[in-house]
């Protein structure tokens, strides 16, 4: 069994207001809208049954679906910046938190990557922020 040496970065969280925040063009404290790029790992099948409305920051080129049942597919992608350009921050969704952090535990593990998870994923954006977002 070989330990890497590496340092792990440690994985944030924001929470849904702050996600709203990012949404409406506010830059928060540690993260710049300009700069973050969002990954959902949800499966096609729930993104039909709720997705996030269409916000500034939210276009195909900030929001990037990944489920997490094809990491095999597209996991090379990922971490050869084809994908995703890690030097630059990680917001990652879910349904409700379980598989965002996941992906960002496996990220971490792989790169230097900035990472943050919603908090309660789009469940708690759902009930807490914009019901009309839908349920998965």
């Amino acid at each position: 069994y070989h330990q890497s040496s590496r340092q792990l970065m440690s994985i944030d969280q924001i929470s849904v207001q702050q996600l709203k925040q990012l949404f409406d063009g506010k830059d928060l404290t540690n993260l710049k809208v300009k700069d973050v790029q969002m990954v959902d790992v949800r499966e096609k099948d729930e993104l039909e049954k709720a997705n996030y409305p269409n916000p500034g920051i939210q276009d195909k080129s900030v929001m990037l679906h990944l489920p997490l049942s094809e990491m095999e597919k597209w996991g090379p992608s990922v971490l050869d910046g084809t994908l995703i350009d890690i030097s630059k921050p990680v917001v990652v969704n879910c349904r409700s938190g379980v598989r965002a952090k996941k992906f960002s535990e496996w990220l971490n593990s792989q790169s230097d990557a900035e990472i943050y998870v919603i908090q309660g994923g789009i469940l708690a954006y759902a009930s807490e922020v914009d019901s009309t977002v839908g349920e998965s």
